[in-house]
């Protein structure tokens, strides 16, 4: 048996997540950002960055100023 992506410690009997800790896991990280906008703002940033379009500067001052928030 495979224990829960969630981090409850729990078994799952098939897949990654008991049923409904996905949504823990979720609701636990827009809780750490600030919010399911800041999620989004922050996932668009690491993406932009990825592919050149933003510098590594540019990306830790929208970090510092979207973890703010």
């Amino acid at each position: 048996m495979k224990l829960c992506e969630c981090g409850c410690k729990e078994e799952t009997k098939k897949g990654d997540f008991k049923p409904g800790h996905d949504q823990k896991l979720r609701i636990s990280i827009e809780k750490s950002v600030g919010g399911l906008l800041n999620l989004r703002d922050l996932v668009l940033s690491i993406n932009s960055y990825s592919v050149g379009k933003m510098t590594i500067n540019d990306l830790q001052n929208t970090l510092k100023t979207t973890l703010k928030k």
